[in-house]
């Protein structure tokens, strides 16, 4: 019987489904209405029932512990939500649930070419 390492058992933690936005996007509450292997689809709705939505490549943050400052800083592995310096590269904002699914079609194809290209270059 194979007994898989620790290391293929460890799965990053996900990102909240539903959530108040922070910060600059305080004025929004967040729901997750699409995810799968290459990203997912936020609804955002702002206090007026505005709603648009932000779709973004999955992306994994590592485990990994650093020092700020003097500080001991510990990072989870885990899924990360982009930050405001993402949207244009691998994050867009849209104001129709049709784009936000064609950015994610999109972004299963340029994942599935990185992953080919891996493949190629290590064989």
């Amino acid at each position: 019987m194979n007994i898989p390492n620790n290391k293929e058992l460890i799965l990053p933690i996900e990102l909240e489904t539903e959530f108040e936005g922070k910060g600059q996007m305080s004025n929004f509450y967040f729901k997750q209405i699409v995810k799968n292997d290459f990203g997912y689809i936020y609804e955002l709705t702002d206090k007026f029932g505005n709603i648009h939505y932000e779709v973004f490549e999955r992306r994994e943050q590592k485990e990994s512990d650093i020092e700020i400052a003097g500080q001991k800083v510990h990072y989870d592995f885990k899924i990360m939500y982009p930050s405001m310096n993402a949207f244009g590269d691998w994050a867009y904002s849209c104001t129709s649930l049709d784009k936000a699914k064609t950015y994610l079609i999109e972004f299963e194809k340029i994942i599935n070419s990185r992953e080919i290209n891996k493949i190629l270059k290590n064989s």
